[in-house]
């Protein structure tokens, strides 16, 4: 009998969509104290107008200012393990590593997913409806432009810079051909391309750039359940997607004594955090969504 030899430094881990829009958005550090926190947005202008003659009263408004209150959230996980397992093999390096990737997933799921203040629900849909039943990568690439053009529309001095979208749509719109190309290119995208490749890897950085010069961030956090199997495409201002962390965390507990009667480790994972999408005016966030966003074919 010849005895199996386990590969521990080969132990596949568990898949996880990570963090990849939060690792792109504009990030400061969490407050040392609260569990909540203000950010005054002005949403009522001063003004100015041409005086209509020599010592009459110019132009007066009264600026207005609107609190926009960010809670302080909990992302978390736990694992009880034997203390044989424990203290016998390497499985904790294992439940460490899988507790620290579901906490970066549910940190970025819930900016995209979270109701009312979420990505999904803050942007705006109405310009970018894309209802073709009969979806093409250029019937898309119009709805792309038209929600980028309603940020910019809204925050003037500050256009989309991001376009967020799942992996399926990315790969979908790669394997897309045409024989048509944009009337304006951005500087380095060849003229017949509907965009260029980076070449990187799930996760860090842009996975490429549109030919409007928009940086595309390839999420797996994206719904793709919205309203009969469709996904969405979010365009957003990188300046205007704020995340606030510790940045000390995650942290990691182990915990020996609330187990111990049975022999177990409790192993906890955890980090606070904070974010808004909302620090100005409704539409500075756009998405793309409809029915020619469903399951794509191949």
């Amino acid at each position: 009998m010849v005895v199996p030899q386990y590969l521990v430094d080969l132990t596949g881990p568990a898949v996880a969509a990570r963090r990849p829009l939060a690792d792109n958005m504009a990030s400061h550090p969490l407050p040392a104290e609260g569990l909540s926190f203000v950010v005054p947005t002005i949403t009522t202008a001063t003004s100015a107008a041409l005086q209509a003659s020599q010592l009459t009263a110019v132009s007066a408004t009264s600026m207005v200012e609107t609190d926009v209150s960010v809670p302080v959230q909990t992302a978390a996980g736990q694992q009880n393990v034997s203390r044989q397992a424990a203290e016998r093999s390497r499985i904790d390096q294992f439940v460490m590593s899988d507790l620290l990737a579901r906490v970066a997933t549910v940190l970025d799921s819930t900016l995209i997913n979270q109701a009312t203040t979420g990505l999904s629900a803050v942007a705006l849909g109405t310009l970018g409806a894309f209802a073709s039943t009969s979806p093409t990568g250029a019937l898309l690439y119009p709805k792309i432009l038209a929600a980028a053009n309603g940020v910019e529309t809204t925050l003037l001095g500050q256009g989309a810079g991001l376009a967020v979208m799942h992996p399926r749509r990315w790969y979908w719109l790669a394997k897309e051909m045409t024989n048509t190309w944009p009337f304006i290119n951005s500087q380095g995208i060849p003229t017949q391309a509907g965009g260029t490749n980076n070449n990187a890897a799930y996760g860090p950085g842009f996975r490429g750039t549109l030919p409007s010069g928009l940086s595309v961030i390839v999420d797996g956090n994206v719904p793709t359940t919205v309203s009969a199997n469709q996904d969405e495409i979010y365009l957003v201002p990188s300046g205007e997607a704020h995340l606030w962390e510790d940045p000390n965390q995650p942290t990691m507990i182990r915990a020996e004594q609330p187990n111990a009667p049975s022999l177990g480790v409790l192993f906890v994972c955890y980090q606070y955090f904070a974010y808004t999408f909302q620090r100005m005016p409704s539409g500075a966030m756009q998405k793309v969504g409809g029915a020619g966003l469903t399951t794509p074919s191949f």
